[in-house]
């Protein structure tokens, strides 16, 4: 009989640990918990605003623009003016104070992991790659910020703005609306195929730039006279020794150098 094969994401530690990892992420939210409800709550507002602007065009296009009634059109414009206003000041709010928030959490996690390598023993140094430490430390946390700020409210956005089109859609014309609802699985299901891709993809560059910033490391650590030599000076064996070779000429009619 044919097995399928094991996948060790589906057994019940690797659900245990995911469910850790979650919640030792979410705890990173309850020092900044106001900072992260005006986020929330001002990229919420924002969404249904988006949502219904468009909405509120059409009405003001195909009723009120017939009728010239042009007090209530000024009105009409005014009100639309203002609901763009707002939602550049909502916006405004979510970037900066949404980056404050991402960035306050980073720091946290930058420290707590900078204090837990301290405590670790010289051994554990021996066998770890010092750029794939500072990756972790660095580009790793960096990206965990962004996730941070953009993560809770893009997936609500994301689901609420799904849902509210739909029905916007099947109110405007329900045939139409009935074949975009037709589409959505195989879009999903790409977006499922293409997305594991992208994500190891994303992996393998991290391991990329940590290697890069080991080999980086290796050759700024070296001496700087073991740098290649011009052309008239002959070359010597570098060694870890701490003093530098010096240099005579030699007795070649050429003029070249030769280590003392």
């Amino acid at each position: 009989m044919i097995r399928e094969p094991h996948d060790p994401a589906s057994t019940p530690a690797a659900r245990r640990k995911t469910q850790t990892l979650l919640k030792d992420f979410i705890s990173y939210y309850r020092p900044h918990r106001s900072l992260f409800l005006l986020d929330f709550g001002c990229a919420v507002l924002s969404g249904l605003l988006n949502l219904g602007f468009p909405l509120a065009v059409t009405v003001f296009v195909d009723r009120l623009l017939p009728g010239g009634d042009w007090k209530l059109i000024i009105l009409a414009l005014v009100g639309l003016f203002a609901i763009y206003v707002v939602n550049a000041g909502l916006m405004a709010v979510v970037t900066y104070w949404g980056h404050v928030l991402g960035i306050s959490i980073e720091t946290e996690m930058r420290r707590r992991a900078f204090d837990h390598l301290q405590k670790l023993s010289f051994r554990f140094f021996d066998r770890q790659k010092t750029g794939h430490l500072i990756g972790r430390l660095t580009k790793d946390l960096e990206e965990i910020g962004e996730v941070a700020h953009h993560g809770p409210e893009d997936l609500f956005i994301a689901v609420m703005t799904f849902v509210g089109a739909l029905a916007a859609m099947f109110w405007v014309h329900a045939p139409l609306a009935a074949v975009t609802l037709v589409i959505v699985p195989l879009v999903l299901a790409l977006v499922l195929r293409y997305g594991k891709d992208m994500t190891a993809n994303w992996q393998a560059q991290f391991g990329q730039v940590g290697a890069f910033t080991r080999a980086s490391r290796k050759m700024s650590a070296a001496p700087a006279w073991c740098a290649p030599l011009p052309t008239r000076i002959t070359s010597a064996r570098c060694s870890p020794s701490t003093t530098a070779p010096t240099w005579r000429p030699s007795s070649a009619p050429t003029g070249s150098w030769r280590p003392a």
